[in-house]
């Protein structure tokens, strides 16, 4: 089969991993991929498209001049003229802005939704034009049954819908390690401490602020590391201040050597308001390292509170400080936790499994068959 597969992205964000993984298996079982990006201004090379070109796998990027450039229209057609994919493979608004026009072309229309985020009146404006356009895929596979379900709520014909989590590389994740003892540096000279993780973009749907309020409430002994960058780093360092536990939180920006960062933790703690399937947390379960997550998108669907990882509520600051106490002060709970999540992930989130499933499905889409049947639970302990 003959994949394009676009993203409107500059940076290699999670959807951007989940997808250059697929390409890569997809390449190693002899589909033939073509990946997109987009950039405004000069077509230069950038984060994302040097990744996928480190990969092996092609790489084009549409140039835009300003937000929804019609230009870009004329671009993705000769694109398309040129490839003739089978299938193309939508991530985000953008690409679902494009879907309707390879349709036209010849190709079918896979659709990936990663979720929904809620950070600006423009945002949820561009999530409305989402849905009226992912009514017209031919499926829309979501990495949250949640989502299907809102999906299908706000229109999109349910039995076009289908739920597949999502995998990470272990070999490639464990190739960010840089070799570095990043402990003492994140955690204070203490060794008796016991230092726990926030790892992602720092925008209000990932709940920086109720882990940084949740802090107030556990033990001093706790202390903390939130990597990354985004709109809410700066008003969460002042946040943290004004709290008082700036002395105990840590906040570098974006770091790249996850694995190592990873090495240094206790434990991760994802304090989501809003998730599609976290990358970080199966990138955690991978490392050995135990979590604590909120309640949110398909982290229900994949964990079993208790046995792979401990499942708060969201927005319940209070229950989230409860959640990370508990931890910090069993050791059996936390290498019990790790031992039986990095079990699942290999066993259930590996990118092979993730690719099988996608392709097939296509298989039937172009075959005019229809889709599988909605596929059991993945959490630990369904069969």
């Amino acid at each position: 089969m003959r994949w394009l597969i676009f993203l409107d992205t500059d940076h290699v964000s999670g959807p951007a991993r989940l997808a250059l993984d697929f390409a890569v298996a997809a390449r190693r079982g002899g589909h033939d991929v073509q990946m997109l990006g987009l950039v405004r201004g000069p077509a230069l090379p950038n984060p994302f498209s040097r990744a996928v070109e480190a990969a092996g796998v092609p790489v084009k990027l549409l140039r835009e001049r300003f937000r929804f450039d019609p230009a870009i229209f004329a671009q993705f057609g000769r694109i398309l003229d040129r490839f003739k994919p089978d299938v193309y493979q939508s991530h985000g608004y953008k690409g679902s802005m494009l879907g309707r026009m390879a349709q036209r072309r010849g190709a079918r229309w896979q659709a990936m939704f990663h979720g929904f985020t809620w950070e600006s009146r423009l945002m949820r404006l561009y999530h409305r034009l989402d849905v009226r356009w992912l009514r017209r895929a031919d499926e829309v596979i979501v990495v949250a049954r949640s989502f299907g379900r809102e999906l299908a709520r706000r229109g999109v014909d349910p039995g076009r819908i289908r739920w597949i989590a999502n995998a990470i590389d272990e070999d490639a994740l464990r190739a960010t390690d840089s070799g570095a003892e990043l402990r003492p540096s994140l955690s204070g000279e203490n060794p008796h401490d016991i230092l726990a993780g926030v790892i992602g973009r720092m925008s209000p749907e990932k709940g920086p602020d109720i882990f940084i309020r949740a802090m107030t409430q556990v033990p001093a002994s706790v202390r903390a590391a939130m990597i990354g960058d985004g709109p809410q780093l700066e008003p969460c360092r002042r946040l943290a201040a004004t709290l008082g536990v700036h002395e105990r939180i840590v906040m570098p920006g974006f770091r790249s050597d996850l694995a190592a960062i990873y090495r240094a933790l206790d434990m991760l703690v994802i304090p989501s308001r809003s998730e599609g399937l976290p990358t970080v947390m199966i990138e955690a379960m991978l490392m050995g390292v135990p979590l604590i997550s909120t309640a949110v998108g398909a982290v229900p669907d994949v964990i079993e509170d208790g046995a792979t990882a401990l499942m708060v509520p969201p927005n319940d600051e209070a229950a989230l400080a409860r959640a990370i106490e508990r931890l910090a002060g069993d050791r059996a709970l936390r290498q019990g936790l790790a031992a039986a999540g990095r079990e699942f992930a290999r066993g259930r989130l590996t990118v092979g499994r993730r690719a099988d499933e996608i392709i097939e499905h296509a298989r039937r889409l172009l075959a005019g068959q229809p889709l599988p049947p909605e596929n059991e639970p993945n959490r630990c302990g369904a069969s």
